[in-house]
């Protein structure tokens, strides 16, 4: 005897779509629990406090190429000892790691008249040194300026303003865009660095931003991203 017939129900009759649907139900909420971090609670993202951050911010510095002549930089503006610290203005949690906004600055170890006298005197002699380089490839060396003398290392600001503005006349002559532009920055680096005290902070670079990973070794990474909005405060650029 035949069993009787019995309709196959939707499950049976179309089990790879049921089985679809609910693959595809349960990836839509992992989606929507996990890629939008911005609806969770604070709480529940273990974001990396100030100290962590600026540890993997310092590791950045410390890796880059051009770090010995920043370092150099950063002794002239800042004074023996002075170095890099970080002010974090923000971390925004993201699908992967975080994005840190932070401002670059510096403590003045010394006043910053003294530091602005260290800048234009080294300025003054690397542009005596170009002017040289430049007459020598010439052949007119014996018109080139005499480097700044070395002897005074202490030398006076009128005596290092005059030898730096003397230099950048000479420039002129030949360069005038490039003198321009050692005008308008020596003119920022003094609006920023003549009436500071030691002590102070001075920001260099405001509005920059960072990746952040975790990273098994130090901790943390951080990797600088370019920032449309990013700027260079005070700093000879």
């Amino acid at each position: 005897m035949n069993a009787p017939y019995l309709p196959a129900s939707s499950a049976q009759r179309f089990p790879c779509s049921h089985r679809l649907a609910a693959a595809s139900t349960a990836l839509l909420a992992l989606a929507l629990s996990a890629c939008d971090l911005r609806g969770a609670a604070p709480d529940a993202v273990a974001f990396p406090d100030d100290a962590a951050i600026t540890k993997a911010l310092r590791i950045d510095w410390d890796s880059d190429p051009a770090g010995q002549q920043a370092k150099a930089l950063l002794h002239t503006l800042g004074g023996p000892g002075a170095n890099v610290r970080y002010r974090i203005h923000r971390v925004i949690a993201q699908p992967v790691g975080f994005l840190v906004q932070y401002d670059a600055l510096v403590q003045l170890q010394q006043d910053g008249a003294q530091s602005l006298q260290q800048f234009q005197q080294q300025l003054a002699e690397q542009l005596a040194q170009q002017a040289q380089q430049r007459a020598g490839t010439q052949g007119k060396s014996g018109s080139a300026p005499e480097a700044p003398s070395k002897e005074a290392s202490q030398p006076s600001s009128e005596s290092g303003n005059a030898e730096l503005h003397k230099a950048i006349e000479q420039l002129r002559a030949t360069q005038a865009d490039q003198a321009q532009a050692l005008e308008r920055m020596l003119q920022n680096m003094q609006q920023c660095y003549q009436e500071r005290h030691k002590g102070d902070e001075v920001v260099l670079m405001a509005r920059l931003r960072a990746h952040l990973w975790p990273e098994r070794n130090q901790g943390w990474y951080a990797e600088k991203v370019a920032a449309p909005d990013m700027q260079i405060a005070c700093l000879p650029l």
